[in-house]
């Protein structure tokens, strides 16, 4: 019957603009005709209900948007299901609390492709999601479907521009409750004097008020769309790409799955971008770049040389403890401040600019007075004394 329909197509030598479009919305008809609230939710009826409109190897890629991104743009997502999924995702669908789903469709545009196929379009569609609590998720985008010489659907494509999230305003009157005066927010007496009077007795009566956590929500995540639709399509999407590795394992029966995965892989064969056995291995620098690349020691001119320390070493030999054999150079002159010089003249010779430097200095730590030996300077008599 089909092949029939498909020469009668081919063989018409004129036809009717508008046929597919009535196709098209036909489908929106039989779709939201089907409520939770009055038949059973069936898998056969959703098999029939594909079979009618699609092809065997149909495929309904939708397009969504996750408004829960840290980014300031949402994240935007493609999923793909063949028509031997389609059943199951309606079916899913309607058994995570969804009533209703409707399709509608604005500014309709046929065209023809060649080969008796045919293209509609509308840039203003909507799929409208009717929960059982009475909210309602709308998702806005452009709809495109594909029909064959069959008038069936090879492609059907929706594109998500946005969706947002309707509460009935009925069930939030019904929410709103008339609080005690505790409970009511209390204002300023510098905001109270700019409200108006009429303001200003209204809340004195106690005005009823609605908490954000008593709000009602759609059972939906920040796709759109339930969880469990959501892990339906990411499953889905997975199975959609493994379709060659199941035909290559129904085309060698007999085979284990890891036998089946080897073979698969084999037969892709080697890859462009593929490295060579020597491809893994990190090419050495050449000589003079490795000496560039080992850091030295700086050391000043004239300057006494580590022991046991060769040139281009970053750390000279070290001690039995763990601490490096290097001697501590005298202080330079030639490498000291000014400042640093006229300080030599401090009592008993020490210089705290250069004590206690272990760079510059003998000494690590400026000695105590009883271990220098140090002296106050005498005290010189006054004029009084001296005359006596």
């Amino acid at each position: 019957m089909q092949q029939r329909q498909a020469q009668q197509a081919h063989n018409a030598p004129d036809r009717i603009y508008g046929v597919s479009i009535l196709k098209l919305l036909n489908l929106a008809d039989h779709l939201s005709r089907f409520t939770s609230n009055r038949q059973p939710n069936d898998l056969a009826y959703w098999k029939g209900f594909v079979g009618r409109f699609f092809t065997e190897n149909g495929v309904f890629k939708q397009t969504l948007l996750d408004y829960g991104a840290q980014s300031a743009a949402p994240g935007s997502k493609n999923f793909e299901i063949c028509t031997l999924a389609l059943p199951r995702y309606f079916y899913t669908q309607f058994q995570s609390g969804l009533d209703n789903l409707q399709l509608t469709m604005d500014g309709l545009i046929e065209k023809e492709l060649g080969n008796a196929c045919h293209y509609v379009e509308s840039a203003r569609a909507k799929f409208i999601y009717w929960y059982k609590n009475g909210t309602q998720v709308v998702h806005n985008g452009k709809l495109s479907a594909m029909f064959d010489q069959a008038d069936k659907i090879n492609l059907l494509s929706f594109e998500t521009q946005e969706h947002q999230q309707y509460l009935p305003r009925l069930q939030l009157d019904s929410l709103f409750q008339q609080r005690s005066p505790q409970q009511n927010m209390q204002v300023s007496p510098k905001m109270s004097k700019k409200n108006a009077p009429n303001q200003r007795n209204q809340r004195a009566r106690g005005e009823p008020t609605l908490l954000l956590s008593e709000l009602i929500e759609a059972p939906v995540s920040s796709w759109g769309i339930a969880n469990s639709v959501l892990q339906f399509l990411e499953v889905g999407e997975t199975l959609t790409n493994m379709q060659e590795l199941f035909a290559h394992y129904h085309q060698n029966p007999g085979t284990t799955p890891a036998q089946a995965m080897t073979g698969f892989v084999a037969s892709l064969g080697p890859q462009p971008n593929q490295a060579g056995p020597q491809g893994n291995q990190m090419q050495q620098p050449p000589h003079h770049l490795q000496q560039q690349q080992t850091p030295q020691i700086n050391v000043p001119p004239n300057g006494p040389v580590p022991n046991n320390a060769q040139p281009g070493q970053r750390t000279p030999g070290t001690m039995p403890g763990g601490i490096p054999n290097v001697p501590h150079p005298a202080a330079n002159p030639q490498f000291m401040s000014p400042h640093i010089a006229n300080l030599q003249q401090f009592p008993g010779g020490l210089n705290p600019a250069v004590n206690g430097s272990p760079h510059l200095a003998g000494q690590t730590h400026t000695p105590s007075p009883a271990q220098g030996h140090m002296q106050a300077p005498g005290l010189v008599a006054q004029h009084s004394q001296q005359a006596r």
